[in-house]
């Protein structure tokens, strides 16, 4: 008996963190997910709300998970850096942005006190790699890709609905 009892819990382990692994396989490898945090985070979150029906065990992972992102993620400094991140990313722009005035103040700010070279820089000798480093990681990017696509698609439809959910705004529970 106790057998079974340890497979139904490694089971809902399991189907909690099984949408989890998505996440964790497309960002391995990637150099450049600064703007995709935001988005990811969002799609973490919604995959952890609390449902009818969830047993007591899925409902503390999905409360934990959440609570631990929340305490990752909630320096302001970090989070004005990936907002700012995610609003100059064309692919999001504002969709996960959850401080959208502040960044715009911030960006605006920053504007001022740079002055941008008018010269034109030299060639980036990494853009005329040979095919075999092009092709080593691609496939790692095109996941990477095809999720935060899924993820944007998906936050507009939640939008459209009514049922926005911020990437700032998570379920609290004390």
């Amino acid at each position: 008996m106790p057998r079974d009892t340890d497979m139904t819990t490694l089971e809902i382990v399991r189907d909690v963190l099984a949408p989890l692994n998505d996440f964790t396989d497309a960002l391995s490898g990637e150099k450049e997910t600064i703007s995709s945090v935001l988005p990811l985070m969002w799609k973490i979150r919604a995959c952890t709300e609390d449902e009818e029906g969830d047993r007591p065990l899925v409902l503390e992972m999905k409360h934990r998970i959440r609570e631990d992102l929340e305490k990752r993620y909630n320096e302001h400094d970090l989070k004005m850096m990936l907002n700012i991140s995610t609003f100059l990313d064309p692919r999001f722009k504002s969709t996960f942005v959850t401080m959208e005035e502040e960044v715009k103040r911030e960006l605006l700010l920053k504007a001022d006190t740079v002055m941008l070279p008018m010269e034109e820089q030299p060639e980036d000798s990494e853009d005329n790699r040979g095919a075999a480093d092009a092709t080593a990681g691609k496939r790692k990017r095109t996941d990477l890709k095809h999720l935060l696509c899924s993820i944007t698609s998906e936050k507009k439809g939640a939008d459209n609905s009514g049922t926005r959910q911020d990437s700032s705004t998570s379920t609290k529970t004390k």
